[in-house]
């Protein structure tokens, strides 16, 4: 019943002689109450990360058991509180049994429970073997060694690189960017049960040289004798590439030179590869090249058929022999 019963109880004893006698007490019984409680938009399945389960009571008992008293457990070995609702933010992934124990104003204890779950995070892992590179010919590998308990698996991927370019779905892609910059690279994983996880690295691509030179009043061919070539240096570099550095071959089998500008006087007629190879602070190469031509001189040869003759009759012929 959910209204208090009251009953009296009467005892009628007869003796051996035909006598009689009653005897009587009143007896009361008290309602229970009807336990109940909803829970937030009834999501009783949530992830681990964000999870925060509200509970509405519901409770209801009939006069005279008002008011009630609570208790909320909520399964997880954190103590149970006693307000009219309960709420609770598990710290742990797992199933856990909520249960409701209501105390009437007569003592008369009721309960209701049910079943919750925190589905796990992913335990995230990421590695990155080279985070700095030169923009020429790179190549980043991304490792993902991120794991799921169960029942998380399996998880799905999604990269977005940074550069709002590139993307993935896969779990440990390879890439390589177009320009320089400072790029973030965020992985989202999703678990078979929806939950959400987001691990990322920084990654530094080093702008590359414009490397550029001209020749003095572009005379890229010029004879043997009196042959003086002067490179002047134009390369350019964005910031955080400088300074630059620089190495000059001139293709001759001479050394190197490092100065800013070159310059070089060939001993031999042929032509000439110079290469000017540039070197950015952050260790990045660049090289461009022109070819250069020295032309050969005569090699000179007259011959006279007598060189002292005398004034009278004198005929000088020279026979020149020069190729």
């Amino acid at each position: 019943r959910d209204s208090p019963l009251a009953v009296v109880i009467v005892c009628t004893m007869t003796t051996a002689n035909g006598c009689t006698d009653t005897i009587s007490k009143w007896i009361t019984i008290y309602p229970q109450a009807t336990p109940s409680f909803t829970i937030n938009n009834n999501n009783r399945k949530q992830c681990l990360t964000g999870n925060a389960f509200g509970f509405t009571n519901a409770s209801t008992i009939a006069s005279p058991g008002s008011p009630l008293t609570y208790s909320w457990n909520y399964g997880d070995g954190s103590a149970a509180t006693t307000s009219a609702n309960g709420s609770r933010t598990y710290t742990a992934a797992g199933n856990y049994k909520v249960v409701l124990t209501t105390t009437s104003a007569n003592g008369c204890t009721d309960s209701v429970s049910t079943w919750v779950t925190v589905y796990p995070q992913v335990s995230r892992g990421l590695t990155v073997a080279s985070p700095k590179q030169c923009l020429k010919n790179n190549s980043v590998t991304f490792t993902n060694t991120s794991t799921i308990a169960s029942p998380g698996s399996p998880m799905t991927y999604s990269w977005n690189f940074g550069d709002t370019l590139g993307t993935s779905t896969s779990q440990s892609p390879i890439y390589s960017y177009n320009r320089a910059g400072i790029f973030k690279a965020v992985c989202t994983m999703t678990t078979a049960n929806g939950c959400t996880d987001t691990i990322s690295k920084w990654i530094t691509i080093y702008p590359q040289a414009t490397p550029s030179f001209t020749i003095n009043n572009n005379n890229r061919k010029q004879c043997l004798r009196g042959n003086a070539f002067t490179f002047t240096n134009a390369s350019t570099i964005a910031s955080p590439g400088s300074p630059l550095t620089y190495s000059w071959n001139y293709g001759d089998g001479s050394a190197a030179t490092t100065s800013a500008n070159g310059s070089r006087t060939y001993t031999a007629a042929g032509n000439y590869k110079v290469v000017l190879t540039t070197t950015s602070a952050n260790g990045c190469t660049d090289s461009v090249s022109t070819w250069v031509t020295v032309y050969p001189q005569a090699t000179r040869n007259i011959s006279i058929n007598t060189y002292k003759q005398c004034l009278r009759g004198n005929n000088f012929i020279a026979t020149n022999t020069s190729s």
